[in-house]
C-alpha cells in the first residue's frame, strides 16, 4: 500500500511554503524569490545527500526554516506529532510505502518531518519513504498528479490499487482519482485544527485492515518422534 500525504494544511496547520516565501521576499537571506516560480530543479525526490546538506547549520534553507518557526509560533502538526511518527514507523515496518507530495519550493516538508514529527534519519532515508516537494509553474491550474507519478517511481510502486492520497485539496483528490492514478483519497477538512485526527485514524485503519487480510503464517510441522521398539 502507498500513502501519498500532502504537507501544508494536511500534515501541519500553516502553509509553510507561503510563510517561507513571505520571509524570502522581505529578506532573502541568499534566496531569490524568482528562483522558485517554477522550481524544476527540485522535482526529483530528496536524496540522502540533499538531506545531509539541509541539516547543515549554515544551510540557507535550514536557516529559513528557523525563521519560519520563529515567525509562526502557532506552527503544529494536524493531529498529535507522536501519532504521525508512530503511524509512519509502523506502516513502513509492515511493508507499506509512504510519500510526502507537496507544492513547496523551500524544502519545508523535510524540516516539518525532521523537527515537528521528529522522524529519525533512518526513517527519512528509508527506500520506501520519499519526499517530492516543488512548486509547479501554475499553482492555480496544477494538481498533484505529476508529484504522485514521481513518488511512485521513487518508491517502486506501480498502478493505482492500494494507492491512497491524503490532501486538503478536493481538486487534487478528484483529479488524481479521475486520472486513475490513485485507488482512494481522503480529504482533510478545510481549516482542520491541530487536534484533528481523522486522517491519521483513516490511515491506521487501512493498515490494520491490510494486516487482517494477510494469510496466516504457516508454521512448519515438527517431525514425529521415533517410536521406541518394545
Amino acid at each position: 500500500m502507498l500513502f501519498l500525504i500532502d504537507c501544508d494544511f494536511t500534515l501541519v496547520n500553516i502553509h509553510t511554503h507561503n510563510k517561507a516565501f513571505e520571509l524570502v521576499r522581505s529578506h532573502g537571506g541568499g534566496i531569490e524569490p524568482a528562483d522558485f516560480i517554477d522550481s524544476t530543479k527540485g522535482r526529483a525526490p530528496l536524496t540522502s545527500v540533499t538531506m545531509d546538506n539541509l541539516d547543515g547549520k549554515d544551510n540557507k534553507y535550514n536557516q529559513l526554516w528557523e525563521r519560519v518557526k520563529k515567525a509562526n509560533p502557532q506552527l503544529a502538526s494536524i493531529g498529535p506529532a507522536g501519532e504521525w511518527k508512530l503511524f509512519i514507523e509502523c506502516a513502513l515496518e509492515a511493508g507499506h510505502k509512504i510519500a510526502i507530495v507537496s507544492f513547496n519550493a523551500f524544502h519545508m516538508p523535510y524540516f516539518v518531518l525532521r523537527d515537528i514529527i521528529q522522524l529519525q534519519p533512518s526513517i527519512l532515508r528509508n527506500p520506501d519513504f520519499c519526499i517530492v516537494s516543488y512548486l509547479p509553474k501554475n499553482t492555480r491550474l496544477a494538481n498533484k498528479n505529476e508529484h504522485i507519478a514521481t513518488a511512485k517511481h521513487a518508491v517502486r510502486f506501480s498502478g493505482a490499487v492500494d494507492c491512497i492520497l491524503i490532501d486538503d485539496s478536493l481538486r487534487n483528490c478528484n483529479e488524481a482519482s479521475q486520472a486513475g492514478i490513485v485507488d482512494e483519497f481522503f480529504q482533510v477538512p478545510e481549516g482542520a485544527p491541530a487536534f484533528y485526527e481523522g486522517h491519521i485514524r483513516f490511515m491506521q485503519e487501512k493498515v490494520r485492515a491490510a494486516a487482517m487480510m494477510m494469510p496466516p503464517t504457516i508454521q512448519p510441522q515438527a517431525a514425529p518422534a521415533p517410536s521406541l521398539a518394545s
